[in-house]
């Protein structure tokens, strides 16, 4: 009888192991879970993704919708084909937002690639956006040549998987790389767990004054951070100082970026760093990733960059429960770059109707 219940154990995780393996399979699990109000749904991040992760959803302080106010930009068309390589941050602004705009692809990262067919009589730019906790894991290498690249054409070449290796992954090549997590959303993330875990958020919060899993409280209790970019040995960690060679081998991958979508006819390439909430909440101690990067001289990519602007800032730009910004964020952000896209449309040679996509 136990060497049953043994081997049944096994095949059973077995199976687990293999659910969360696929990656076609968890998608079709996700899409019937996350959106559902069942015994087997999924715990919903209603007021803000690290008031959901830490099930602080009893505690009002931290609860914030999403502000978002896009407004048309009064210079609708111009001869900018923009091409925004982004995530999360910006993935809801609608190209209405961006001033003189005549074409607009966004790219998800990790989603949704970006196939272009560049047109010759327009301002190619193109605008990779990434956050803090980011850079030093994906500007590492150039994988964004295998995700960005030529409608028609061959992709460009990766130098190396640099992810997995920096970050001391050791998965084997036939497991998803985020089998943790899939394993712990297909074991524990059910609603009829939910009182329990809403119980012992709240016993922490209010007894202990601390958050829950990969949450923490910001220093003066008003905040929540996403553990990974405050805590750890990690290159998510605003504080985690660089490595020997780490900024080198960031600046070198950008200017390699550069040059490779200069040559297949991208007029200017921008790079934009949003910063942890806690680099600009609770800069003491910061390790000074993104001035490392923008000011940089051997950097030849121009930057688009909201660093020193956010830290003048007197009112609120991140949601208090949320790793994302507010309204007031977004639109210093947006602002920025339509002055650029203002400022190519103003300076940039009109070159005639000689075809094009």
């Amino acid at each position: 009888m136990k060497k049953l219940l043994r081997d049944i154990l096994i095949l059973a995780g077995l199976l687990l192991m293999g659910i969360s393996t696929v990656r076609p399979v968890m998608g079709w699990i996700s899409e019937r879970r996350v959106e559902n109000d069942a015994w087997w749904g999924v715990h919903k991040a209603v007021n803000g993704d690290l008031v959901g992760m830490a099930y602080l959803d009893k505690v009002p302080q931290f609860h914030s919708a999403r502000d978002y106010v896009f407004t048309r930009h009064p210079v609708e068309t111009g001869r900018n084909d923009l091409y925004v390589w982004g995530d999360s941050y910006i993935w809801k602004v609608p190209d209405s937002a961006y001033a003189a705009v005549r074409y607009f692809r966004f790219g998800w990262r990790y989603r949704e690639d970006i196939a272009y067919r560049l047109n010759d009589t327009q301002n190619n730019i193109l605008l990779i956006e990434v956050s803090e906790r980011y850079v030093r894991q994906y500007l590492a290498g150039t994988d964004m040549f295998r995700h960005v690249y030529g409608a028609g054409g061959d992709k460009h070449p990766v130098s190396r998987d640099y992810t997995e290796e920096r970050e001391g992954i050791n998965t084997p090549g036939f497991l998803n790389k985020h089998i943790n997590q899939n394993l712990e959303f297909n074991l524990f993330n059910y609603n009829f767990i939910n009182p329990i875990r809403h119980w012992k958020a709240a016993m922490n919060y209010h007894m202990f004054r601390r958050a829950s899993g990969d949450v923490v409280l910001s220093g003066d209790g008003r905040q929540l951070y996403l553990r990974e970019t405050v805590a750890g040995t990690n290159n998510a960690n605003s504080y985690y100082p660089l490595e020997d060679g780490e900024l080198e081998q960031i600046i070198h991958t950008l200017n390699a970026l550069q040059a490779h979508y200069v040559a297949e006819g991208f007029d200017e390439v921008y790079l934009s760093i949003l910063p942890n909430p806690a680099t600009i909440m609770e800069p003491e101690g910061y390790n000074q990733l993104i001035p490392l990067v923008e000011r940089h001289p051997g950097l030849r990519m121009k930057v688009i960059s909201v660093y020193d602007e956010y830290h003048r800032q007197t009112r609120r730009i991140y949601r208090p429960g949320d790793t994302h910004w507010n309204n007031e964020g977004l639109q210093i952000w947006l602002r920025k770059v339509n002055e650029v896209l203002l400022e190519r449309q103003a300076t940039a040679p009109n070159r005639g109707s000689r075809g094009g996509a």
